[in-house]
């Protein structure tokens, strides 16, 4: 909605969340503009829940395996990692407030840098783990893997000559 309108986007998050919900009440109506902010709000905060809760959880079990650990989870490593995590995402917040592009192009970089070889560790766990043969992958998928990977990696080199090559 904001292509071609010669609207800059704001460079702070403030700015860009005002720009945002203006954007959708000048489309949908005046009467949207608190529903939309209401809707953003719950949409951006369920959203960094979720990966906070994730991300804490996949660590602790990741700590826990890399020490051959075989008792369960502890629910107070999880914790333990939340508030760590949060206290990152806090800190993050706070030095870049008035830079909310270069915050995006950072993530965003790093999403489409590190996306290729998530996906090869999941192939690669994939095709290692001894599975009963009614949950093996059959050849066809195994070969549908293969191309994904290929595409990923393919575009992540396309990506990389464009970015800093070219």
């Amino acid at each position: 909605m904001l292509f071609g309108t010669g609207t800059p986007l704001s460079q702070s998050g403030p700015g860009f969340s005002h720009q945002l919900v203006d954007l959708y009440a000048t489309n949908i109506g005046d009467w949207s503009r608190f529903l939309i902010a209401g809707i953003a709000f719950m949409c951006i905060f369920g959203s960094t829940i979720t990966v906070i809760d994730g991300y804490a959880r996949v660590i602790a079990e990741a700590q826990r395996l890399s020490r051959a650990n075989q008792q369960p989870q502890s629910e107070r490593a999880a914790l333990i990692w939340m508030v760590v995590l949060c206290a990152m995402a806090i800190a993050i917040l706070f030095l870049y407030t008035a830079a909310l592009i270069p915050m995006l192009n950072f993530a965003m970089l790093m999403a489409f840098i590190t996306t290729p070889f998530f996906a090869l560790l999941n192939y690669l766990l994939l095709v290692r783990t001894k599975l009963p043969e009614a949950l093996a992958p059959s050849a066809k998928l195994i070969w549908l893997s293969r191309a994904g990977l290929l595409y990923l990696f393919g575009f992540l080199g396309l990506f990389i000559w464009w970015k800093w090559i070219l």
